[in-house]
């Protein structure tokens, strides 16, 4: 649920162009009235306007509007299932090996692409592993063409920024590097905060 909370934070701060220290606030007052993905749906912009005290109308409306448009396009009642997850994030963005987006996809001997780093550090594990070395060196050939889509798939807002998505992908190791970051700079900031 912290997870969730954060997301949402993220979400709303983002959307705003917060600083970090009113994602902070926003993420208090979430914790504070237990909101979660699904009572965040049902807020009115007048709801949200009085929870979290934003300067203008107008903030709310941008919230409320903008969390309704991903509601639509990523419902919230079939986030949770597996099923969803493989129409949300193409398949052959995926690393074999470690289930993961690919930052840097490339093409092994076997035909295969693996992200590099994957592919680096797990080689020994596939079976027939050999069949991927040339005079016992590793040979890897860099898919730009994947890295590209990757990287503009990645860069699409409703990927990027939405907590329904990010919470999703969050929990099962798929979330992109920028909101990955962002949450650890702020449970770092809470942390010194609480020092």
């Amino acid at each position: 649920r912290s997870d969730q909370n954060l997301q949402i934070s993220i979400f709303i701060g983002h959307t705003l162009e917060c600083k970090k220290s009113k994602i902070n606030q926003v993420h208090e007052i979430i914790k504070k009235n237990k909101i979660d993905g699904l009572s965040l749906s049902k807020l009115s912009k007048t709801d949200l306007m009085s929870i979290f005290d934003f300067e203008t109308f107008s903030q709310a409306c941008n919230i409320h509007d903008s969390f309704n448009e991903i509601c639509k396009k990523y419902p919230i009642n079939v986030i949770y299932s597996n099923k969803s997850a493989k129409h949300v994030i193409p398949k052959e963005y995926l690393c074999p090996l470690s289930n993961l987006i690919m930052e840097d996809p490339v093409i092994a001997l076997n035909g295969i692409t693996y992200d590099r780093s994957s592919i680096m550090n797990q080689y020994k594990n596939i079976p027939n592993y050999s069949s991927l070395m040339t005079n016992g060196n590793l040979e890897l050939f860099p898919d730009y063409a994947l890295r590209q889509n990757i990287q503009n798939f990645l860069k699409n807002p409703k990927w990027c920024l939405s907590f329904v998505c990010n919470f999703y992908f969050f929990k099962k190791g798929y979330i992109c590097k920028k909101s990955f970051q962002i949450i650890v700079d702020i449970k770092k900031e809470d942390k010194n905060n609480r020092q």
